[in-house]
């Protein structure tokens, strides 16, 4: 005789399931507020086995029966689950024991993205684990407490789009989760994220503005990065970097940028744009620097490339000579603009993250 599961036992482990109160007799009792008898419940989670539809607590159902045995199944904890387990009534929980840190140490292991972009998902992983613990089971984060974890954070003022970012890599991670058949349901679905743009760090530079700056970079170098971060809305420094002779096609009138955060994306790796007005002349003068000679493979900016390069400290020094107070992202100053040029017709966003 098989111990119950819920009030009574479960007599017969490898046939028909009867129901039978804590006295011993046959009885229908229901369990709490359902309209299942737990003889139906356990007539199916045996009927369920046998036709291999029910496997474990997270396995997918071909009916109605089947799917409201697995919900049951999924609600049990994980003492009455065992007992079903012991009994070969179903497969032991392969994951019951899943912490927080295995499952973030996973999603990272597998994340396909580049080095700069996991090191930017790093203060959502850590914000995770400092408010739930690392050895928290992640069956016990609940939707109640993956709200509170999100409240927690706007109490302690983080902006906006901070707090959407994190709330929507956690959802990402959960729900690898979910496919990982660690979990049932993400318990972040829901979790309110918001939007992403902080519009206090967004700052229009001015035509005028600009050219002050560009009048005080010391050489063609420095006005070519910052004229094609202000006029070309590169991202600085890997799609300056990236580019190379070969990629400005001057009888087209435009230039192929190599996007390396997005090539991995299908259909992403890289997009065309004009060759602006305001652009050419610092183009024409690199292109002078070097002696109209440049080969086709050649960068477009050969100074500068070291990765100790700190960009940034530089151009606010510029600006201050420039008699500006530096804005919050340096390399994000333009506007949205629509240009057609021959066999192109683009919107292009000078303003990239």
């Amino acid at each position: 005789m098989a111990e119950d599961l819920s009030g009574g036992c479960l007599i017969g482990a490898n046939r028909p399931l009867i129901p039978v109160n804590r006295s011993g007799c046959q009885g229908s009792s229901r369990s709490g507020g359902g309209d299942k008898t737990r003889g139906d419940l356990a007539e199916q989670v045996r009927q369920g086995v046998a036709s291999g539809e029910v496997q474990d607590d997270a396995a997918d159902a071909g009916d109605q029966a089947g799917a409201e045995t697995s919900r049951w199944l999924a609600e049990r904890d994980d003492a009455t689950y065992s007992r079903l387990a012991a009994v070969a009534l179903v497969k032991s929980r392969k994951h019951n024991g899943t912490t927080l840190k295995r499952l973030l140490d996973s999603f990272f292991e597998h994340l396909n993205v580049k080095p700069i972009t996991s090191l930017g998902y790093q203060p959502t992983r850590n914000a995770l684990l400092e408010y739930f613990g690392a050895g928290t089971s992640i069956r016990d984060i609940e939707p109640l407490q993956a709200d509170q974890w999100r409240a927690k954070m706007k109490a302690d003022d983080y902006a906006e789009a901070t707090l959407s970012k994190r709330v929507k890599l956690a959802r990402q991670i959960f729900r690898q989760a979910v496919r990982w058949k660690m979990l049932r349901e993400n318990p972040f679905d829901g979790v309110k994220a918001g939007s992403q743009q902080n519009r206090s760090r967004q700052y229009f530079l001015s035509r005028e503005d600009a050219q002050k700056v560009l009048d005080k970079c010391p050489d063609a170098q420095w006005k070519l990065l910052f004229a094609l971060s202000r006029y070309g809305g590169l991202r600085c420094p890997s799609e300056h970097l990236a580019l190379k002779w070969g990629d400005v096609d001057w009888e087209q009138n435009r230039i192929r940028v190599t996007c390396s955060k997005t090539e991995h994306h299908e259909g992403r790796r890289e997009r065309y744009m004009p060759i602006f007005p305001d652009l050419r002349p610092y183009l024409m003068a690199a292109l002078e620097e070097n002696g109209f000679g440049a080969a086709a493979g050649e960068p477009v900016i050969t100074r500068y490339r070291d990765k100790n390069a700190n960009l940034r400290t530089q151009l606010e020094r510029i600006i201050r000579k420039a008699g500006l107070t530096p804005w919050p992202r340096l390399f994000h100053t333009g506007v949205k603009r629509t240009h057609s040029v021959p066999g192109v017709l683009c919107t292009f966003q000078y303003r990239r993250g």
